[in-house]
């Protein structure tokens, strides 16, 4: 599951069905094994049971460091690792048996793992410097953006990434036996 538009955390019914879907698949389908991306790690989030809203701290946009907890270091094969951010939402805690691979300043979970069962990653592999220039630019001419976050957002939007990091990272969990 990827990222969306929408929040995580509503009870839309279309909503309500994902997070339902994924906790039966969790809990009973133990050959599948489960991807998130921003939306889609704070989906798998609330379908174990951790609580999922508005981030106190307010948006999280473009490049931004993570601190790997160790076992973080290990799933992505590296010490250091940035990814591009564009969220305000956040999942609050590490569900049971659920454990942690990063954290920042602005947001606890940063990704979630369980051996055979998912990975998820707050932020977005999938992005890339265009992407985001021109997310910014679209949210801040739309007034979602105020200038100090487009501001700072453009200003390490070209940073270096490790999105190919984490895929290749995705790709050895879902090929593992």
């Amino acid at each position: 599951m990827t990222g969306s538009k929408y929040n995580s955390f509503d009870n839309d019914p279309w909503i309500i069905k994902l997070v339902e879907f994924t906790r039966k698949i969790l809990e009973s389908q133990s050959r599948i094994r489960v991807l998130g991306i921003c939306f889609g790690h704070q989906i798998v989030g609330r379908a174990l049971g951790a609580k999922v809203a508005r981030g106190e701290q307010g948006w999280e946009v473009s490049v931004t460091p993570l601190e790997l907890t160790s076992l973080g270091k290990d799933i992505f094969g590296v010490d250091t690792l940035s990814i591009h951010q564009m969220h305000q939402d956040m999942v609050y805690s590490y569900p049971t048996g659920i454990l942690p691979l990063a954290h920042t300043t602005r947001c606890e979970n940063q990704g979630m793992y369980a051996k055979n069962r998912l990975i998820t990653v707050q932020g977005h592999p999938e992005f890339n410097r265009e992407m985001v220039t021109h997310i910014l630019t679209a949210r801040h001419d739309a007034g979602v953006f105020n200038d100090e976050i487009y501001k700072d957002g453009i200003k390490r939007v070209g940073d270096t990434h490790g999105g190919a990091v984490i895929a290749k990272a995705f790709l050895k969990f879902l090929l593992q036996k």
